[in-house]
């Protein structure tokens, strides 16, 4: 079946359900969309990952482009929230980092790959179940699945 405009352009994007015990129930993360991902690769690229205020600054931002109302589809949490979102638990927020590294296609090989070589430049094809990638914080050196 060959697709239309339209269908092409309405299609969902992949999404997960991540339950968070420290919250009380589930979030749902998805993947953002392709303008705001490749904006975000370039600046997890250019960004100095031995900044912990920047990194977290990084961090919050991908979070908050992958959160999403269940009912409406749109982001939860607006750039006027992240710094609210600064306040939750470490734990929460890297759990919740690495699912969504895992969701958009980021492999823990890559991740592995820039932790040993510092200048960044680690690269993959693409498409990962293997958790664990927030650890390295470097979600942008992959391409999505």
């Amino acid at each position: 079946m060959i697709l239309t405009k339209t269908q092409i352009l309405t299609a969902a994007r992949k999404s997960l359900t991540v339950t968070v015990p420290e919250l009380g129930g589930d979030v749902l993360l998805r993947r953002m969309t392709a303008s705001d991902y490749w904006r975000m690769k370039k600046a997890g690229r250019d960004l100095d990952w031995d900044d912990p205020v920047a990194a977290l600054a990084f961090t919050l931002e991908y979070l908050s482009l992958s959160i999403v109302d269940p009912d409406t589809g749109n982001p939860v949490f607006s750039a006027d929230d992240r710094d609210a979102l600064a306040s939750l638990d470490p734990g929460v927020v890297d759990r919740l980092f690495g699912e969504a590294l895992v969701l958009h296609g980021v492999k823990r090989e890559a991740m592995e790959d820039v932790v040993k070589n510092s200048d960044g430049t680690s690269s993959c094809d693409g498409g990962s179940d293997s958790p664990g990638c927030a650890a390295t914080r470097t979600p942008t050196t992959c391409s999505p699945s």
